[in-house]
Parts: structure tokens; sequence; C-alpha cells
């Protein structure tokens, strides 16, 4: 079965970058855009591999399980990720 999740893919590198990531099939996921249901269990290997191919652009990749909360970002710069999980709060009520 397998645990499925959405990506979205953000750089600020160009076209050249682009151009890269569709060419790879491990991570053909539309930049800017959300892949739904996908199983991508080598993520942040495969990341930390392209951004050593790219040093000087920085790779932003949300991610939200199927599981409810289940939400993380990681920052991939020059073969070195940075992860951070979401924290969810509830707001005080106000009457």
């Amino acid at each position: 079965m397998g645990y499925c999740t959405n990506y979205e893919l953000e750089h600020d590198g160009g076209e050249e970058v682009n151009i890269a990531i569709q060419a790879n099939e491990t991570m053909n996921y539309a930049v800017g855009e959300t892949r739904q249901e996908c199983k991508w269990y080598s993520h942040e290997k495969d990341m930390i591999a392209f951004s050593e191919m790219f040093p000087n652009v920085t790779f932003l990749l949300t991610v939200e399980g199927e599981e409810s909360g289940d939400l993380w970002k990681a920052k991939f710069e020059n073969g070195k990720m940075s992860k951070v999980k979401a924290i969810l709060t509830y707001p005080n009520f106000e009457f």
C-alpha cells in the first residue's frame, strides 16, 4: 500500500533548473504545483543530491502527508538540508 504524500517544490533558480527537474525521473514534480498521492520515499536523499548539482540555488519542498497534521517543509542548499515540522495551535476564544 504505502504512504501517499503531496509535494510542492519551489526554487530560486532559472529555466535550467526547471528543465533538470522535469528530466529527472524520481523528482519530476511540477515546480510551484502540487502532485497528488505520490510515494517519494527517497525525497531527502534525492533533493540533497540534486541541490549539489545547483549549489547556488535554494530549494524549498513543502510537504503534506496523508495523515491529518502531517505537515513539514525542507530547505535544500548545496547538499545540505534543514527540515521543520508544522506546529498547529488554536487561538484563544474571544467573546
